[in-house]
């Protein structure tokens, strides 16, 4: 019984430590700005230098978009560490073999590891301040209603090339999201089974009828079409 009454406090002790940074979380900056020197990694997809901005959509989810709106790309994060005193905002970039990869973000949220990226012992690091921005507020609700978003005019996504039962074409990238593809440009089927890195742009994507033998495609789960303008073959096997 007194065991049981300690756990109670020690939850109760750290809901009142907790609750009012969560609280207050709606008084930080959603949105954020890199000036980035170099040329950096993505899962797998090469980006210029240049200016991108960060905007917060969950605590995990983060869309990075360049300056030119050129370039959108989802970004998925675990936290690796809660949040300090008066952090300091920042981009981790890890450098490897002569490369730069984006690896982390430490902000007013803690410090979070971008999850398609696996650091090692032997990586050196360097730091992009990250500069807050204002709120997109009236104007961005003016453009885009209750209920609506404008998508990213451009998208890059890696993964292993396949071929749906209803003969269309999917990949699913390194952060677990499923991609149904179709392009008026290129062969799709030229690349079944190969790791390709496509861009293109997002599509909405309609519900997928049950294929023959009575159950769901495996690309029928997925909430993302996208129309691809560009493919670079990474690897010619998947099981490579």
């Amino acid at each position: 019984m007194k065991r049981h009454g300690a756990k109670c406090l020690g939850l109760a002790l750290i809901l009142m430590v907790a609750l009012p940074g969560l609280l207050s979380a709606q008084d930080h900056p959603t949105r954020g700005l890199i000036d980035v020197p170099f040329d950096f990694y993505i899962s797998g997809n090469k980006l210029p230098a240049g200016q991108y901005s960060l905007e917060l959509i969950a605590p995990t989810y983060v869309m990075l978009r360049s300056a030119d709106g050129k370039v959108a790309q989802d970004l998925y994060f675990l936290q690796i560490a809660v949040p300090g005193n008066n952090p300091t905002s920042k981009v981790i970039f890890a450098q490897r073999d002569g490369k730069y990869y984006f690896s982390q973000v430490w902000s007013w949220l803690g410090k979070s590891q971008l999850s398609s990226f696996n650091p090692q012992a032997g990586d050196q690091t360097r730091d992009v301040p990250l500069k807050p921005m204002p709120d997109k507020g009236a104007q961005q609700s003016a453009a885009n209603p209750p209920g609506t978003a404008t998508p990213p005019l451009r998208v890059l996504v890696t993964g292993c090339l396949k071929r749906s039962s209803d003969g269309g074409y999917y990949l699913t990238d390194a952060n677990g999201t499923t991609w149904q593809l179709s392009s008026d440009s290129m062969n799709l089927g030229d690349h079944v089974m190969h790791v390709v890195s496509v861009a293109g742009k997002p599509a909405t994507l309609a519900k997928s009828e049950p294929s023959q033998g009575g159950k769901p495609d495996a690309a029928d789960n997925s909430a993302r079409s996208l129309r691809v303008v560009t493919l670079k073959m990474v690897s010619n096997s998947c099981t490579r």
